[in-house]
């Protein structure tokens, strides 16, 4: 996130499509402050280092939090909502997951994990409004303060630990946590690389909860200063 903030300066990185077509376009220098913003809430409220699960649709907020995650040196607990809403649960729960990031559509799903686990310590949605939890916004403006700003300028994540758990799609048995190192993804998104030549646009069509999605639909591209589109179900 810092070396493509300094060399794809003033480039597109994530642009994002309503159900509209209107278009949100995100730079590499804002998609860094962003993931940052979120590390810092993290630290904030306990939950750096911590096991937090994103429960939503393709948005460009899913991604800013799971690269805040990963600044944070947490592990990002990617949820498949293709499931049924009792296995989405179960996901959850069995990532011994602290906090939950959930898209609007997933806030009463979202909300039944948290009842049944006091570990969860925090809800946050991913939208303006929320009758449970926080919104995003009001989550970020928790980690402006000077601690937050200072631990963030001198802590590097491990290249070695875990910086997501994924599932397996659960086709010919239940679906499985897979552990993935932050070494693991950032090598497959290099290999990537090596198999697409992405030009200077590419639109992503593949859940970002999917391996293939985020790593070679996602990472792959923006190692490259490729800009990057998705549609979002907002």
């Amino acid at each position: 996130l810092q070396d493509t903030a300094v060399s794809f300066e003033g480039r597109a990185a994530v642009t994002t499509y309503d159900r509209k077509g209107a278009a949100k376009v995100v730079s590499y220098e804002q998609m860094k402050e962003d993931a940052f913003a979120v590390a810092r809430a993290l630290f904030e409220n306990g939950l750096a280092g911590r096991h937090v699960a994103i429960l939503g649709e393709n948005s460009y907020d899913w991604l800013s939090v799971y690269f805040g995650i990963a600044v944070s040196g947490g592990t990002a607990v990617c949820i498949d909502t293709e499931h049924t809403d009792d296995i989405i649960v179960k996901m959850i729960l069995q990532a011994d997951t602290e906090a939950v990031f959930a898209s609007p559509s997933m806030e009463e799903l979202a909300v039944r994990a948290c009842r049944e686990d006091p570990r969860i310590q925090k809800l946050v949605i991913l939208g303006e409004n929320t009758s449970e939890g926080q919104t995003l916004r009001e989550f970020l403006n928790s980690g402006e303060t000077q601690k937050a700003k200072d631990w963030l300028e001198g802590f590097r994540p491990d290249g070695k630990t875990d910086a997501s758990i994924v599932y397996t799609s659960g086709t010919t048995s239940t679906a499985k946590p897979v552990r993935l190192s932050h070494r693991a993804i950032l090598y497959n998104a290099a290999d990537a690389l090596t198999l697409l030549d992405s030009r200077d646009r590419v639109f992503n069509s593949l859940p970002l909860y999917h391996t293939y999605g985020l790593t070679g639909g996602m990472m792959g591209p923006l190692v490259q200063g490729v800009s990057v589109c998705m549609s979002c179900d907002t």
